[in-house]
């Protein structure tokens, strides 16, 4: 995907886990904290996109366990998304690789073209954190699930 498809890059982080990329996938969804049971559960059972709402509709009890954050999760590219209020979106991939797997985060500013300039006011810290140290820790975390050792490999 284009940077168009998803905004203006912040951040872009990968590692490499010695594991089948399917286990790496299925290792992703169990640790992240954005993805509850019943997601993990739907997710194992079709193929496809599935978006869990910061807010449920009235009849769906599937909803992000971070208030706030809409979670959408593709089982066919083997993608994460997390994203938050109006400028915020991030994104988790797995992809096979010779001797493992890659595990990409990348986050994004989507704020439209007219209002991107004000995100810095608006996000301030938040936009100014570092993901790198919470990109590590979801590295270790699933080569940890798997028993796996990982490698990570910057930018």
């Amino acid at each position: 995907m284009s940077e168009d498809d998803h905004g203006a890059l912040l951040q872009s982080f990968q590692g490499h886990v010695q594991a089948d990329e399917s286990r790496v996938w299925e290792a992703l969804l169990t640790v992240s904290p954005f993805v509850t049971e019943g997601m993990r559960r739907r997710s194992a059972e079709g193929a496809g996109r599935l978006g869990f709402p910061a807010r449920p509709p009235e009849a769906d009890s599937d909803t992000s366990p971070v208030p706030g954050v809409n979670v959408e999760i593709d089982t066919v590219r083997h993608a994460l998304v997390i994203s938050g209020q109006w400028w915020f979106r991030g994104v988790y991939e797995t992809t096979a690789e010779d001797s493992g797997a890659r595990l990409r985060y990348r986050s994004y500013n989507v704020a439209g073209r007219g209002s991107r300039w004000l995100v810095p006011l608006v996000a301030g810290s938040a936009l100014r954190a570092d993901g790198r140290a919470q990109f590590e820790d979801t590295l270790q975390a699933v080569g940890r699930a798997l028993s796996s050792a990982v490698r990570f490999e910057g930018e």
